[in-house]
């Protein structure tokens, strides 16, 4: 099995865990391979490990993740700055969270925005709610009440 792909994702996470930076070349790399590198990085946050504002706003310049057109990866970006308390996700992830309306996204997202800045998500789910699905909508609400 090759997992020269993968491996290359984890290995420019691992970059950036370690040097809060990286000079991987990455502009050959797939949507897949920029869900791996963050869902890599939300894993080590999850972890205990921690990712400082300054590291998060140099990988936003250097690759222009906010940016994406890609759902997969603008919900992981979001989640991860969600995680971490950045003020630098919040237009995104409100953006992001009035636009897609799937529950695999918005749920963990409201979480990571509840633990985050409880009142912000409370207003923006209260501007969203018509936007989710009834049974979302529900299970939004009852956790973030």
């Amino acid at each position: 099995v090759d997992r020269s792909l993968v491996d290359e994702s984890k290995s420019l996470a691992e970059s950036w865990l370690n040097t809060s930076t990286s000079e991987a070349e990455t502009s050959h790399m797939k949507a897949q391979q920029w869900m791996l590198f963050l869902d890599h990085l939300i894993n080590a946050v999850v972890a205990g490990q921690s990712i400082s504002h300054s590291t998060l706003e140099n990988m936003d310049s250097k690759y222009k993740i906010s940016a994406t057109s890609n759902v997969e990866v603008s919900f992981r970006w979001c989640l991860l700055g969600c995680k971490l308390s950045w003020p630098g996700c919040l237009a995104l992830t409100e953006h992001f969270l009035a636009n897609h309306g799937r529950g695999v996204y918005v749920k963990p997202l409201y979480l990571a925005f509840k633990a985050f800045d409880l009142e912000r998500a409370r207003t923006v789910f209260q501007r969203n709610r018509n936007f989710y699905m009834t049974v979302v909508t529900r299970q939004i609400a009852a956790f973030l009440d």
